[in-house]
C-alpha cells in the first residue's frame, strides 16, 4: 500500500472545466439515477461511453440501462459502452500515480471509444480510494489535471462518483471544489422508491476509511 509522505505539497489549483462534475452519493438510489441518466443521453445519440466502475459491478450497471430500455449487450457489441476496472486502472500494483494515470486514461479512451465526432461520456467510480492508503494530495493532483490536461484537449464529459459515507467531509469539500459542480439527485430516495431505505444514514456500508 501507499505510505503517507511526512509533507505532501498542495497541488496546483486550475480553474474546475465545465465538463468535470462530481456526484457525491448517499444512496445507491442517487447513484442509479443520476449514473443512469447520463449513460443514457449519451448512448441515445450515438455517444461512446466509458464507464470506470467500482462499488457497482458491470452487470448491475447493464441490468438498469436495460430497465429504461437501453440495450447494454448491444451497446457494448457496438463500441459505445465500455467497462474497466477502476481500481485496476487507478491501484495498478497498490501505487498510484497521477501522471501515470492520466496516461492510461487517454490511452484506454483511444482504444476503446474510437468514435471521435462525438463527445465521450466518461463515469469514474472513485470509491476504489476509500479502502487503500492513499496520499490524498495525489488524488487531488489528479482531479486537477483533468482540469487542465485532459478536458481542454478531449471531447470527453467526465462524471467522478463518491460516496459521501466513504470519505472525510473536509476531504470531499477539496474534491468539490476541483468540480464545475455538484451533479443535483432527481426524485426522493427511501419509501415509495421500490428500493432499500438508507442504513443508518449511510454510515453501515462503510468499510475502511482511506487514510487522507
Amino acid at each position: 500500500m501507499e505510505k503517507e509522505t511526512k509533507a505532501s505539497p498542495a497541488p496546483p489549483r486550475a480553474a474546475a472545466h465545465p465538463r468535470h462534475m462530481m456526484l457525491i452519493s448517499e444512496h445507491p438510489a442517487q447513484w442509479r439515477r443520476v449514473v443512469r441518466a447520463f449513460l443514457r443521453e449519451g448512448l441515445s445519440r450515438g455517444e461512446s461511453c466509458l464507464c470506470l466502475n467500482c462499488l457497482y459491478s458491470r452487470p448491475s450497471v447493464c441490468r438498469f440501462l436495460d430497465a429504461v430500455g437501453m440495450n447494454a449487450d448491444a451497446a457494448q457489441r457496438q463500441g459505445l459502452l465500455t467497462f474497466f476496472s477502476a481500481e485496476e486502472m487507478f491501484n495498478r500494483q497498490e501505487i498510484f500515480s497521477p501522471v501515470t494515470c492520466m496516461a492510461a486514461l487517454i490511452k484506454v479512451g483511444r482504444n476503446a471509444l474510437p468514435n471521435r465526432t462525438r463527445p465521450v461520456r466518461v463515469v469514474v467510480d472513485m470509491n476504489w480510494a476509500a479502502d487503500s492508503r492513499l496520499n490524498h494530495q495525489r488524488l487531488l493532483l489528479y482531479e486537477d489535471m483533468l482540469n487542465h490536461r485532459l478536458l481542454p484537449n478531449y471531447p470527453a464529459n467526465v462524471l467522478c462518483h463518491y460516496d459521501r459515507a466513504l470519505f472525510p467531509p473536509a476531504f470531499l469539500n477539496q474534491v468539490l471544489a476541483l468540480h464545475q459542480g455538484q451533479v443535483a439527485i432527481p426524485g426522493p430516495v427511501g419509501a415509495g422508491s421500490g428500493l432499500p431505505l438508507p442504513l443508518d444514514k449511510g454510515n453501515r456500508h462503510q468499510p475502511r476509511l482511506a487514510a487522507l
